[in-house]
């Protein structure tokens, strides 16, 4: 079966959506919610309905996992280890001409700071979303928006649901 999202711009309607889907047979194990942040999802996240997933969530998750790793090889959470070849330039002759240098491999540690802006839809394709829904699912979110992730119902009335429940737009 396939799946169907959702995208609210309230969370009451999430939960209206949920409700409705739940009376009409959905199993809590086929509907997930993603917000952006979880603390910008108060009533979301104190309700236990459905699973909450936030990409702000995952991606410190996925972070910290980056973090243990790089601590592993310096012992510091800031560098990564890097290795390349290193082509240094020659002067040369009477004139000063530059010439062919020495080659030498080089290996060290390189700071990376990751604090830019969150890959949102690429953390969403990791959270199982697809390529072609990914990217227009992470504009949502950033936008404020919540999403409704539902598996399509035998009856195909999942999308007609969601609409009756206040989704701004339903992506199948």
């Amino acid at each position: 079966m396939g799946m169907t999202i959702g995208i609210f711009s309230q969370e009451q309607q999430v939960l209206d959506a949920i409700e409705a889907l739940r009376n009409a047979g959905s199993h809590k194990q086929d509907l997930r919610v993603i917000v952006k942040n979880e603390a910008d999802a108060p009533l979301l996240s104190s309700n236990s309905v459905v699973p909450l997933e936030g990409v702000a969530g995952v991606r410190e998750a996925q972070e910290r996992g980056a973090r243990e790793d790089i601590r592993r090889w310096s012992g510091d959470e800031s560098v990564v280890p890097v290795a390349g070849v290193l082509a240094a330039p020659q002067m040369n002759g009477v004139a000063g001409y530059t010439g062919s240098g020495p080659v030498m491999p080089v290996a060290g540690l390189v700071d990376w700071d990751n604090e830019g802006d969150v890959d949102t839809d690429r953390v969403l394709g990791q959270m199982g979303l697809p390529d072609r829904i990914a990217d227009r699912a992470a504009e949502e979110l950033n936008g404020g928006k919540y999403l409704l992730v539902a598996e399509e119902r035998k009856d195909g009335q999942t999308a007609k649901i969601l609409r009756q429940a206040g989704a701004l737009d339903v992506v199948q």
